[in-house]
């Protein structure tokens, strides 16, 4: 309870923790508690505590069992019995745990990025950078996607389709923020001032607008992602990492190619953050990526010496 009130007296943090609760709770359509206390957060941002505090008690007392409206994915017991967890029914301290979780992430539409054992200072300096007080108060809130692309030199990526190129832009913005506005030289310094270690990780969570199923990713072991892709850059003369050039440099924005490549590219990053090159998928790219400069409908790859010398067979 302690840390989502410690969540709440940033400003930045309070604006996104908002719009995560609004994200989380959009399932609650019919008439009832849970939609009251929605409309009550809607009306009166400086409700939310006890919104939360509300709904806590509304699950433990009345529901009385771990379920979606908790965390997206998770099923109820009647739904799958054979599945269940270690424990059925939830208590107050864990709940406000795993709200700590979702309410103190970026929002951006229906996603949520939260960064879990990273320092919090960096991550409401994060917020303050990318978070539009403008966009926050609308319907369905927006990262500043303009300062997010910075990192990519002025390439695109399709952050809105896909929650593994969201967590790969904001990474790569991260670390290209670290180096040029903060003057910062030395992978060491980096991880030591954001508190990345080995128990760093990424949730990224996905609650679609209709009809789709929710989805939940974790990114863990950031230190060693950070170390292997961007120690190189930090003491480079570049100003944009190698990493984001290249990546970005695989998508084909064309109207012809911009959903095959989009799909492709969100595989190939999941995979890649959590360790692992997807040959195969790095195949698909590159030849539809060649299909499309053979027909003028986009550039080359960009950088890719780079990011093939760092893989190991």
């Amino acid at each position: 309870m302690g840390h989502i009130e410690d969540i709440l007296r940033k400003p930045y943090g309070k604006m996104c923790a908002r719009a995560n609760f609004l994200i989380l709770t959009r399932q609650f359509v019919q008439p009832g508690q849970p939609r009251k206390i929605r409309e009550s957060v809607q009306k009166d941002p400086d409700k939310l505590l006890d919104a939360v505090v509300h709904l806590t008690q509304y699950f433990v007392e009345e529901k009385g069992e771990y379920s979606s409206s908790i965390w997206p994915t998770l099923l109820k017991f009647s739904e799958a019995s054979n599945l269940k967890i270690h424990k059925l029914s939830p208590t107050k301290d864990e709940l406000f745990y795993l709200w700590s979780i979702l309410l103190s992430g970026l929002p951006h539409r229906n996603m949520i990025v939260s960064l879990i054992n990273v320092d919090e200072d960096c991550i409401e300096m994060l917020k303050e950078k990318l978070v539009s007080d403008v966009s926050f108060m609308q319907a369905i809130p927006e990262l500043n996607r303009e300062a997010l692309l910075s990192s990519l030199n002025k390439q695109m990526l399709p952050i809105t389709e896909y929650p593994a190129v969201l967590v790969f832009t904001l990474i790569n913005y991260i670390a290209y923020k670290s180096k040029n506005s903060e003057k910062m030289s030395d992978i060491c310094e980096f991880l030591e001032t954001w508190g990345i270690t080995e128990d760093s990780l990424v949730v990224v969570i996905r609650v679609p607008f209709r009809g789709e199923k929710s989805e939940v990713h974790f990114y863990s072991r950031l230190d060693i992602f950070f170390n292997k892709w961007y120690r190189d850059f930090f003491t480079s003369s570049m100003q944009f990492p190698d990493l984001g050039t290249f990546v970005s440099s695989l998508y084909v924005y064309h109207k012809d190619y911009r959903e095959v490549s989009g799909s492709l590219l969100g595989k190939f990053l999941h995979y890649l953050l959590n360790g692992y090159v997807h040959g195969e998928l790095l195949d698909r790219l590159i030849t539809t990526k060649t299909e499309a400069f053979l027909k003028e409908k986009t550039y080359g790859v960009l950088r890719a010496k780079n990011f093939f010398s760092k893989i190991t067979i």
